[in-house]
């Protein structure tokens, strides 16, 4: 479906790429890779909490996922990226310039498991709620520094 030029819908057997079924512990691999890749660094729990998955799924997930890298922080391993481990600090500064208004249920917000780590206490209840519901947020230096809630 088209609207102006711009496509709207497109039915996924006409996308440009081959198709794949994933199955079993591929299907598994395969999702630890793409969320991994994607959201890293991450943790098992985190991987758990996003995709619902059991702890022996996610262990498998993750340790076999491919392109990534492990690495330790604060006792804790984590996975990201393998070209993450290629960032400067230089870039890594520069991000954290940044400021990004996020909207409501954005993946920043949702794809870890541990909220305090990104929302501080004294933001949070007006960031997300203890039932799932979110609001826009700003993020700065990688932490929640305001709602963008209409109260």
């Amino acid at each position: 479906m088209k609207s102006s030029a711009t496509e709207t819908f497109l039915l996924t057997e006409a996308l440009p790429c081959k198709h794949r079924d994933y199955q079993g512990d591929e299907a598994l691999i395969e999702l630890g890779s793409r969320y991994a890749t994607g959201h890293g660094p991450v943790s098992m729990q985190d991987l758990m909490v996003w995709s619902k998955l059991s702890k022996t799924q996610a262990t498998k997930a993750l340790r076999e996922s491919r392109g990534t890298v492990q690495v330790r922080h604060a006792g804790e391993v984590y996975w990201l990226a393998a070209w993450q481990e290629q960032v400067s600090a230089e870039e890594i500064e520069q991000a954290l310039r940044l400021r990004l208004d996020l909207p409501a249920f954005d993946e920043y917000l949702l794809g870890y498991s541990n909220k305090q780590i990104i929302v501080p206490d004294a933001i949070r209840k007006n960031v997300l709620t203890a039932n799932g519901l979110s609001w826009p947020w700003v993020m700065e230096g990688g932490v929640g520094v305001a709602s963008l809630r209409a109260i």
